[in-house]
Parts: C-alpha cells; sequence; structure tokens
C-alpha cells in the first residue's frame, strides 16, 4: 500500500513538472508573438507572467527580451534593470559581457556616464572582440563624464596602433582647450559689458540684440533725466534695464553651453567617423 502511494505521489510531481513546463514555454511563446507583431507591452506582460508563475525555469533569455523591449520603448531604466537580471542569472561569462555591454548603453543614454564606467569595469572580456568593445564602450563613458584622457586613450585601443586612425584620433586629442570652449562662465562675466559674451559664445544675433536693448533703456533713462529728473528716470528705466541687463548674462552662459555641447558632439561625431572608417569597423 505504501509503495502504491509512493508511484502515485511520484507520477503527480512529475506530470506537475511537466504541466508546468509546458506552460512556461507556452507563455514564453506568446510573449515571442506579441513581440513580433511590436505590441511591446503585451509581451512584456506576457514575460513577466511567466518569471512569476515560474521563476526555477526563467533563464537569462527572457531578461534579455524583457530589456530589449523596454529599450525599443525607450524605458531605459526598466532596461537596464533587466539586463541587470540577465547578468546575475546568468552561467556563461561571454553572455555576462554582451548583457552589461547593453546595460551600460542604456546608462549612456541617460547620461549616466560615471554609472556606466562603474559596469564596465567590472568586465572581463572573453575574447579579443570584446576587449576592443570595452574599450569602446569606456571611451564613450570617459567622454560622456568630461574625462578626455582617459577617453583618448580608449578610443586608441579601438584602432591598430600606428595607423592612420590612430594619428588622427592623436591629433583630435592633441589640444585638450578646444573641449571646454566657449568656457559658460567667462561668458557670463564678459556680459557685463552687454552684448560681450554673447559675442564670445559666437551668437552674434543675440550680442546685437542685447546691445540695442540696454543702449535704448539707457538712452530713454538719460532723456527723462533731462526732461524730467533723474529719480523719475531711475524709477521708470532702472527695473527694466536691472530686467534685461541680468537677463542677459544669463543667455549668454545659456548660448556658451550650448555651443560648448554642440562643439563637443561634432568632436565625438568625428572621432566615431574615424573609427568607423578603420579596419575595426565591426566593434560599433
Amino acid at each position: 500500500m505504501k509503495q502504491k502511494i509512493f508511484y502515485i505521489l511520484f507520477f503527480s510531481l512529475c506530470s506537475q513538472g511537466v504541466n508546468a513546463a509546458h506552460s512556461y514555454s507556452l507563455l514564453k511563446q506568446m510573449a515571442y508573438q506579441y513581440q513580433l507583431k511590436a505590441e511591446y507591452s503585451s509581451a512584456i506582460k506576457e514575460y513577466k507572467r511567466a518569471v512569476f508563475l515560474y521563476p526555477d525555469s526563467v533563464t537569462e533569455e527572457v531578461y534579455e527580451r524583457i530589456g530589449d523591449l523596454y529599450f525599443e520603448m525607450n524605458d531605459l531604466a526598466n532596461a537596464a534593470l533587466a539586463y541587470s537580471h540577465a547578468v546575475n542569472i546568468s552561467v556563461h561569462d561571454s553572455l555576462k559581457v554582451e548583457y552589461v555591454f547593453k546595460k551600460a548603453h542604456c546608462l549612456q543614454l541617460e547620461n549616466a556616464f560615471l554609472l556606466s564606467i562603474q559596469e564596465l569595469q567590472s568586465v572581463k572580456p572573453q575574447d579579443s572582440l570584446q576587449s576592443k568593445r570595452l574599450d569602446f564602450y569606456l571611451a564613450i563613458s570617459y567622454y560622456g563624464a568630461v574625462d578626455y584622457r582617459n577617453a583618448e586613450k580608449h578610443f586608441l585601443a579601438c584602432v591598430y596602433p600606428d595607423s592612420l586612425a590612430c594619428a588622427k584620433i592623436r591629433s583630435v586629442f592633441s589640444n585638450q582647450k578646444r573641449f571646454f570652449r566657449p568656457n559658460p562662465k567667462l561668458a557670463g562675466k564678459l556680459s557685463i559689458i552687454p552684448g560681450l559674451g554673447q559675442f564670445y559664445s559666437g551668437d552674434v544675433y543675440m550680442g546685437l540684440n542685447s546691445v540695442l536693448l540696454t543702449g535704448m533703456l539707457l538712452g530713454i533713462g538719460t532723456y527723462v533725466g533731462f526732461r524730467y529728473s533723474y529719480i523719475d528716470a531711475f524709477l521708470s528705466v532702472s527695473p527694466w534695464f536691472v530686467r534685461y541687463y541680468q537677463g542677459g548674462m544669463m543667455k549668454a552662459g545659456a548660448i556658451a553651453q550650448r555651443v560648448l555641447e554642440v562643439n563637443r558632439s561634432e568632436i565625438y561625431n568625428q572621432i566615431l567617423i574615424i573609427i568607423d572608417n578603420s579596419k575595426t569597423k565591426k566593434i560599433l
């Protein structure tokens, strides 16, 4: 009798295991069909259901797919979190590296460059291609973190030594000052003289606008002072003058910051073109 009960329980558990595996597989297939139809929210819902109901059956592939779906939806924070789960449960070192690369890419797109560097520093490349890709991702992160010395070092590691691409990258980084011009703080200080900060930043139109506005207000104030009294001039004109004068100083700094970011973006694109035209373009 005891033996019969044992066999019943044994086959019952086996049956549950088979049913569980079958159900898990069905949920994955359903999620994948949603994914193929670009119904990303529905796909994520089914993948998460599979994770919740059958945690012991979940593989890193499911978390990678969830991360990819969130990435397609531009939900970078959840994408990075999913890739972290994939890293944690993966038993394949090579795949772990790939998931870290994907997470780092999400962090870079969120301008979380220091976090990206921290993630990438834990990577142990499994082959020469992953090693070069690691240098590439680190170069991007250091560039975004305004650490141009380390960015140059890792960009150089992406190309062959003594190659034309190597010489071009060295040339780009040879003048470090170009990465910090125009200086937003200096632009603000120069705007003590109306328009000068804008002229320094290269925005001639806004510079002329600032000169004309403040000059016009000074002219009105002078006229009112002669025509009536300097107290009347001060009370009527000074609030407007202070408003446009201070506004000009703030705008000069903002213009310089915008131009600085454009300059850095142009330099960055120049570097990418150099690497893309080299013999290492497959790392991109």
